[in-house]
């Protein structure tokens, strides 16, 4: 193999290696309740970590543009809870604290 292949196939070994590193979405907290992806982001997860009452779900948009909602069911503590495979792959999520009056307790966007 020459220099200049070598030179080559780093720039795309270094691309491959950064996206092998975002298979798994960052996880957004709000508080201690937080959301993440999982599955190489072809599912969205929610953990409750508070036990104040509130209940906690995450919002997401597949990459296909549809819209979905994951809620933990435990309450808190527990388990975290999982979407069913997303085919498209998940573009963002937020994690959001349910409050029993407006607005709700939202993170910000994570987005892949």
């Amino acid at each position: 193999m020459t220099v200049s292949r070598r030179r080559a196939l780093v720039p795309i070994a270094l691309w491959v290696a950064a996206l092998g590193g975002a298979a798994q979405a960052a996880q957004v907290y709000q508080g201690d309740d937080y959301s993440y992806g999982t599955d190489a982001n072809r599912r969205l997860a929610v953990c409750d970590r508070e036990a104040d009452g509130r209940g906690v779900h995450a919002d997401g948009y597949s990459f296909s543009g549809a819209s979905l909602r994951v809620d933990d069911l435990d309450g808190m503590g527990g388990f975290c809870w999982e979407s069913g495979q997303i085919s498209s792959g998940l573009a963002s999520h937020r994690t959001v604290e349910e409050i029993n009056n407006w607005p709700d307790a939202k993170s910000g966007w994570s987005n892949h």
